[in-house]
């Protein structure tokens, strides 16, 4: 009996009406993929319970060859914003070092970056641990957190809490373990260690990001750059940025932590997903009128 319902139904649909179906379903099937990338690259870090309320500084430093965009801060700059500045509520300091060489049993191995930070990070920033206690984690400037795809990657089903790498040539004991974000997020940690304030080297060069009260992200930059006006050949200017605003309205000249997206461009996406949808829209309308 079904079989003979089918070839009824067979020989009831013309060329056209197949056609239809298959623009039809083409179309949309692009066009729902248009919207959910493109809705991925708005969501980024908005994962955050606090993501509303927290910004960073950037550096535009006035350079011999022209202006250089900068996430960075230097280490006086960035603790002198936390001691005078009322709308800081509270802050961490992110830093990296890129394509690091991790040893473990004898072998190595190359990884992309590593990042870090300060005890305020957990605090700042929603990123939960698997293993480890987020109130005692990054204090210690020989320990270090690591994600779960490295936990995987180099450990296997076995805890790695407690067990020593090494990497830059300097040796880490494992404090906690990074879940996974679950959400899009400019910072992609896999390791996560502590700033050296002390560094006889230097400097260190911060990327800031704090809470705040004040929405008003003009007000902050001006008292931000107000209270360095009085340093001498002062080379650079200070801006503020929302945390859910990097992803993708940075500039393109600043080297961030991972590769920003470009609003435009996902204007032009949408666009072409509409104009999908309206064309289709239409083929189906006129398809179906005259096929009948």
């Amino acid at each position: 009996m079904i079989k003979n319902y089918l070839k009824i139904a067979i020989r009831n649909v013309s060329y056209s009406s197949v056609i239809n179906i298959i623009g039809l379903s083409a179309g949309l099937a692009v066009s729902v993929y248009l919207i959910i990338y493109i809705n991925q690259q708005l969501s980024f870090d908005d994962f955050h319970s606090k993501s509303s309320r927290i910004y960073r500084v950037l550096n535009n430093m006035n350079h011999s060859t022209g202006t250089l965009y900068l996430k960075e801060i230097s280490t006086r700059h960035a603790l002198g914003i936390d001691k005078s500045l009322p709308f800081v509520e509270r802050s961490t300091n992110v830093s990296s070092e890129l394509k690091v060489v991790v040893k473990l049993d004898g072998e190595s191995f190359y990884e992309p970056q590593l990042h870090r930070a300060d005890s305020n990070f957990f605090r700042v920033f929603d990123f939960d641990l698997f293993e480890g206690n987020e109130e005692t984690v990054l204090k210690s400037l020989d320990k270090i957190v690591v994600s779960s795809r490295i936990a995987d990657k180099y450990f296997g089903d076995t805890s790695p809490l407690g067990e020593v790498i090494t990497i830059s040539n300097k040796v880490y004991e494992i404090e906690g373990v990074l879940k996974p974000a679950g959400r899009s997020s400019h910072l992609n940690i896999d390791f996560l260690g502590v700033n050296d304030y002390a560094d006889p080297k230097g400097d260190l060069w911060l990327t800031k990001y704090f809470l705040s009260a004040n929405e008003n992200e003009y007000d902050m930059e001006r008292q931000v750059n107000q209270l360095f006006n009085g340093e001498v050949d002062k080379a650079y200017k200070f801006s503020i940025q929302r945390l859910i605003d990097i992803h993708l309205h940075t500039n393109p000249e600043l080297n961030d932590f991972s590769v920003n997206g470009n609003i435009d461009f996902l204007y032009v996406l949408g666009s072409v997903a509409l104009l999908i949808l309206i064309t289709v829209s239409f083929n189906h309308t006129n398809l179906t009128w005259l096929s009948t």
